[in-house]
């Protein structure tokens, strides 16, 4: 992106590609990277039920390329701290701080998609391209943890003891088709002259 110092500042409706350039020396080039970044940021968020949790993910973003001219004069070279950082803190507070620490543990991806949602559209207003929110890592204080694990090995004992039930029902109904055919057989057998059956 070209400063002209003597004229309009910024130039915004131009991006020069890279190779050489020849500009006036009070006239500065500013180099801004155009492919596909991705940075890691880490946050410590509160959820719904006010437990503190450690999130950690890693964006991937560029800027848009026709509008570099208008980033470069509205924000600058440090976008990414500036703008996408706070941007994407700010939509995971929200989005965590709807939630309870169950509800994270157990869908840790519809986070990142209700976060993602948010921060495409507040980054899109400063031209700048989310591509991607991936989650590294959800760190949960361990007596959180112990007690979701222990709700889900308690809910496996649940589908385990219904399981053992419908496994005894089903027993049961096949001694009772059994009983039911032995007390046919015997019946038939018992109006059976003995004789005849020897």
């Amino acid at each position: 992106v070209l400063f002209r110092t003597l004229q309009c500042g910024s130039v915004v409706g131009r991006t020069w590609p890279g190779g050489l350039h020849l500009s006036p020396p009070w006239e500065r080039l500013t180099l801004y990277e155009t492919r596909a970044m991705t940075s890691d940021l880490e946050f410590s968020l509160l959820t719904k039920d006010g437990l503190e949790l450690q999130i950690n993910i890693s964006v991937r973003y560029r800027p848009v390329v026709e509008m570099l001219g208008t980033l470069h004069q509205n924000v600058g070279p440090d976008y990414f701290k500036r703008v996408v950082s706070p941007d994407i803190e700010s939509d995971l507070r929200r989005t965590v701080g709807d939630r309870t620490a169950y509800e994270l543990y157990s869908t840790e991806g519809d986070i990142l998609q209700s976060a993602r949602a948010s921060a495409l559209e507040q980054l899109g207003k400063q031209n700048i391209e989310l591509q991607e929110l991936l989650l590294k890592k959800i760190v949960l204080p361990s007596i959180v943890r112990e007690a979701i694990e222990e709700k889900h090995r308690q809910e496996q004992k649940v589908h385990e003891y219904e399981f053992r039930l419908q496994t005894e029902d089903k027993e049961a109904a096949r001694k009772r088709i059994e009983a039911v055919g032995i007390r046919d057989f015997e019946n038939i057998v018992g109006t059976i002259a003995p004789d005849v059956l020897r």
